[in-house]
């Protein structure tokens, strides 16, 4: 130590400086710290790798998934006769990737990232990745270039294309432009592509004629008409079980069907001539591939509302007190649900099952449970609740929402005839 040379406070504090005299005075092998930062890089690879690898003792192999976009599934069958090799292939690959991506590369990365802090969730996760296979189809040119090779025009081409082959409205659009925002905006942070995508997205030029101008739908499929809910009513009180009593609390609370099937004993809160219902969670769909890459659906109770504004007490009428009293009688020790057969709650699909049952008998044509919650708005609406009201009673943060989605005009052309007619009695 007493042949090492004085360095002065200030040096000391320069991490340079320090790593300078550090090679020089040989306190420091450059090769043990570059072996040493690849071992680590190696093993954070490895924990990139999201597929089991296991041992196949009939094929005497070592085997696993790797990410393939380019395959029918998605994944390719790797295998490797001894471990080493297998791992030494999983770091090839994902290094391949970070070095010099395609487009699917980063559009998963930017995905997993995201739902993994918890900006999206798992509903909307499936959403992108169905929406990415549908506009990225493996044999697209855009999707076999690596992303650094992706200019302006290729961009462009492959929008406007897509418009074209999908048909798509302005609201459909909408579906690619979050993906190709997402993937160009996480690419351009890791400095893959020169492309700025928000400056690509104000200076594209589309003309309205390329959109596909969707047919609006007739009244009639929207809602339930006056003269139908009655009858629909009646047929859903004789029936008097879980399911059809569930469909006609629908008609009467406005509720989602997902919140409706995630219900518990708790959220419902009766007085004799008061209630309310504490809507605070949904019923979601969204799937997963498992550890052999198999892709499956999940059914799930989601704690939590679709919303801020979805997250609500929904003030009840006394026919709507009446429904769940019967629905409690019909089911006085609750599991866990409010809506339960044989100890299992009842699903969105069973609701929606004894809906489609009751159109059939009483020969009406189907809409589904969306529509009576379309119904609900409508007839408050109609009946001039307060906007304020309806928005709440919807789970809307605004009555703009309620107004322009919701709203149908229900009434028979009868009724129709008379409303024009008392308008023009003065001409």
């Amino acid at each position: 130590m007493d042949n090492i040379p004085a360095v002065s406070i200030s040096s000391i504090k320069d991490g340079r400086e320090i790593l300078r005299y550090a090679i020089e005075n040989d306190i420091l092998n450059l090769d043990d710290v570059c072996q040493e930062m690849m071992k680590k890089e190696n093993i954070n690879y490895l924990k990139m790798h999201n597929h089991k690898i296991w041992f196949d003792e009939k094929a005497n192999q070592w085997m696993t998934y790797i990410d393939e976009p380019s395959s029918k599934r998605g994944f390719v069958l790797k295998r490797r006769k001894e471990k080493a090799y297998l791992e030494k292939m999983i770091i090839e690959h994902y290094r391949a990737i970070e070095e010099n991506p395609r487009i699917s590369d980063v559009f998963h990365e930017w995905l997993t990232l995201k739902f993994k802090y918890g900006e999206i969730s798992a509903q909307t996760k499936t959403r992108y990745e169905n929406d990415f296979r549908r506009f990225f189809p493996k044999d697209n040119e855009i999707c076999m270039k690596y992303i650094s090779e992706i200019t302006d025009i290729d961009l462009e081409m492959f929008i406007k294309g897509n418009i074209k082959k999908h048909k798509l409205t302005k609201k459909t659009y909408n579906g690619l432009k979050i993906l190709i925002r997402g993937i160009f905006r996480h690419a351009r942070k890791k400095k893959l592509t020169d492309i700025v995508i928000s400056v690509f997205f104000d200076e594209l030029e589309l003309s309205k004629n390329i959109f596909t101008v969707q047919e609006k739908k007739s009244d009639e499929e929207e809602v339930y008409g006056e003269e139908e809910i009655p009858l629909i009513k009646d047929y859903l009180l004789q029936k008097d079980t879980l399911r059809y009593l569930g469909v006609l609390l629908v008609f009467v609370t406005g509720m989602r069907v997902g919140e409706l099937s995630a219900l518990k004993p708790e959220d419902v809160q009766l007085t004799e001539k008061s209630g309310l219902i504490h809507v605070c969670r949904t019923e979601v769909h969204y799937s997963v591939t498992d550890e052999s890459g198999k892709r499956k659906n999940v059914i799930k109770v989601q704690d939590f509302a679709k919303s801020e504004a979805g997250n609500r007490y929904i003030i009840l009428n006394s026919f709507a007190i009446q429904i769940l009293k019967r629905i409690q009688e019909l089911n006085p020790s609750p599991k866990e649900f409010l809506f339960e057969e044989n100890g299992e709650r009842i699903k969105i699909r069973g609701f929606s099952g004894a809906l489609r049952r009751t159109c059939k008998s009483l020969d009406i044509p189907f809409r589904p449970m969306h529509k009576i919650r379309k119904t609900y708005g409508t007839t408050l609406l109609d009946n001039q609740v307060s906007e304020t009201l309806v928005a709440y009673q919807m789970g809307h943060s605004d009555i703009s929402t309620t107004k322009k989605y919701y709203y149908r005009n229900n009434k028979t052309n009868e009724h129709k005839a008379e409303e024009i007619e008392r308008a023009l009695s003065a001409i």
